[in-house]
């Protein structure tokens, strides 16, 4: 008798088991609508929308991917630091702003700890381990983080394992724990979340939910209207300042001898100075350039820089030279040197101060000089007596809205042919101001005069000199001179 009530209460037991997992099943599968499986679109939203933000710290790191774990020592634009909070973010800023078109860099002392979106941690023990974190960090590739929105927790969650038939409920406290449920999730779960829910945006508006069909198309929005993308550096509201285009252009005046085939320089930087502040350069470019100044000649330029300054006035340029050369028309290569006083860069003061204005864009010529600039060493009529060079940079700047231009043309008086390689030389008050050549159609253009009276002097062999006096110079104007030569 005891025997058979043992068994009667354990089928008792077992149904009860049953019935219990069934009112679980029935928990989480009540509705459809209400389940989320493993491989659907709101399982993957959920997970980015809780991954890990590493962005608040992107001015050390410039990965979102990545959170670091502070305090770390970093060197900034030379600048040993120690960062232990986000607070101290700011004393990165402030060395960046030191100089503020000076390439800013920051150095991270490895080795150093942080934790990756996914919440797993990681240490990185050089440069080349934490660029390969940057490399995977994209808007759009492994860093499609949801940013704007934010669960507010507690939560509850039911996740049915269907193989097992078997429920649990579980409570989330924070977007690891959800995000860790839903990476777990496998093709035997179902999760059920408990609404209502509310998510808050990064304004602080809260936003109820009451279903998974809210949830997702809240989620799926936010990719494409409210994703806060991942800014690279951090940077302070007060931080603003009015900003202006310059273009700077480069020409020259050529050699005064037919046996140069090219002058060449390479410049790897140009600063600007502010008036009035002795060492203040901003950095217009540090791209490496290279020019045979030969090319830019009566009218033709090359443009050094075109960028954003911040509006203020300009008194100086600082270009740096690293390479210069000469190429004779007998194939000879002379490798010039460059004086030490230039190799921290050539300085050209301006007429008058650059002034760069909100909303107005500014232009600087840079008129390289190349006949006083590389001087021959040996006979200039003789291409087998040239030994070399001496390499003694003159450049002139002008601003093109402060200037005018003088042109023209070079004839024989008897033919009316064009006379090409005629040397023409401009004075102002029997002052050298600059010089040119004539090309193949004699046709000639000086550029950047100032406003003022100038002579011009035309010089080729077997024929006379001819000089034209009292030439006026207007501003915004070219003025034309055609200049006929006679045969001596």
């Amino acid at each position: 008798m005891i025997s058979k009530i043992r068994v009667l209460i354990s089928i008792l037991t077992l149904m009860l088991a049953i019935l219990a997992c069934q009112e679980d099943l029935h928990e989480v599968n009540q509705s459809a609508e209400s389940n989320i499986s493993f491989a659907s679109d709101l399982s993957g939203l959920i997970s980015s929308a809780t991954l890990k933000d590493g962005s608040y710290d992107n001015i050390l790191d410039n990965t979102s991917a990545l959170s670091l774990q502070l305090p770390v020592d970093v060197i900034a634009n030379g600048q040993a630091l120690t960062i232990s909070s986000e607070a101290d973010f700011e004393n990165i800023q402030t060395i960046y702003n030191q100089e503020r078109y000076l390439p800013d860099s920051i150095q991270l002392v490895y080795p150093v700890r942080g934790y990756l979106s996914d919440y797993r941690e990681v240490i990185l023990n050089d440069i080349n381990e934490l660029e390969a974190v940057v490399a995977r960090s994209v808007e759009g590739g492994d860093d499609e983080d949801i940013e704007c929105y934010r669960f507010n927790f507690p939560l509850s969650i039911a996740i049915y394992d269907t193989q097992n038939q078997r429920s649990s409920t579980t409570g989330v406290d924070s977007d690891q724990e959800l995000y860790q449920v839903f990476n777990r999730l496998s093709a035997d779960h179902l999760a059920s979340l408990s609404y209502p829910i509310s998510l808050t945006s990064s304004e602080g508006e809260v936003q109820s939910i009451s279903s998974n069909l809210e949830l997702e198309n809240l989620l799926s929005s936010a990719i494409s209207l409210c994703d806060e993308g991942d800014e690279k550096y951090y940077q302070p509201e007060d931080f603003v300042f009015n900003t202006s285009t310059l273009r700077v252009k480069m020409t020259d005046a050529p050699f005064p001898f037919e046996f140069v085939v090219e002058a060449n320089v390479t410049i790897d930087k140009i600063e600007l100075k502010t008036v009035n502040k002795e060492e203040e350069f901003i950095l217009l470019s540090e791209e490496e350039m290279s020019f045979n100044l030969l090319d830019l000649t009566n009218g033709i330029t090359t443009t050094l820089v075109d960028m954003e300054i911040p509006t203020g006035s300009y008194d100086q340029i600082r270009m740096r030279v690293i390479k210069s050369s000469v190429l004779l028309t007998d194939d000879r290569i002379f490798d010039l040197k460059i004086p030490s006083g230039e190799q921290s860069g050539i300085k050209v003061k301006f007429p008058s101060a650059l002034e760069i204005a909100e909303g107005e864009d500014s232009e600087l010529l840079l008129d390289f000089d190349v006949s006083r600039s590389f001087k021959a060493q040996g006979n200039v009529k003789n291409i087998s007596s040239i030994k070399g060079f001496i390499f003694t940079p003159v450049i002139k700047a002008t601003q093109p809205k402060e200037s005018g231009e003088l042109t023209g043309q070079v004839t024989d008086i008897s033919s009316s042919l064009a006379i090409e390689g005629v040397q023409l030389s401009v004075f102002a008050a029997d002052t050298l101001n600059t010089s040119t050549f004539t090309d193949s159609d004699g046709n000639y253009t000086v550029m950047g005069l100032l406003p003022g009276t100038y002579s011009i002097t035309a010089e080729q062999n077997d024929y006379l000199a001819e000089t034209v006096e009292n030439i006026d110079i207007q501003i915004g104007e070219k003025t034309k001179v055609d200049i006929e030569l006679i045969l001596e």
